[in-house]
């Protein structure tokens, strides 16, 4: 899906051996296109659908990304189905987190996550 001039942003999605939904991002994940993953985490959540976020491939993330992330975060746990942020970033956006302060929140703990 392009959304803009050079605005690269895809989602593309696999079961993982442990059956849970893998969701690798690629692209930029900004105010543009955040809404468009904040609605894919929605409906598997709603599915009760375990999901791994697959962040590697993101070039670029801003603030309306780190927030679908951290509600994707609390919302599986209010709901008690999983979300885990795979701890494999690309360097980019391990440092967007490390900056915001959320990265050690969002990876957390295996009790925390799928």
């Amino acid at each position: 899906m392009e959304n803009g001039p050079g605005n690269l942003f895809e989602i593309h999605e696999h079961e993982d051996e442990d059956g849970v939904l893998r969701l690798s991002v690629v692209g930029e994940l900004d105010v543009a296109t955040a809404p468009e993953l904040q609605r894919r985490l929605t409906r598997a959540r709603v599915a009760r659908q375990a999901v791994r976020l697959d962040l590697s491939s993101l070039g670029f993330m801003d603030s309306s990304g780190i927030q679908v992330v951290v509600a994707a975060l609390l919302d599986g746990r209010a709901a008690d189905v999983g979300f885990e942020l795979d701890s494999n970033l690309s360097p980019s956006v391990a440092r967007v987190l490390d900056i915001s302060g959320v990265r050690s929140a969002l990876l957390g703990t295996k009790a925390d996550t799928v």
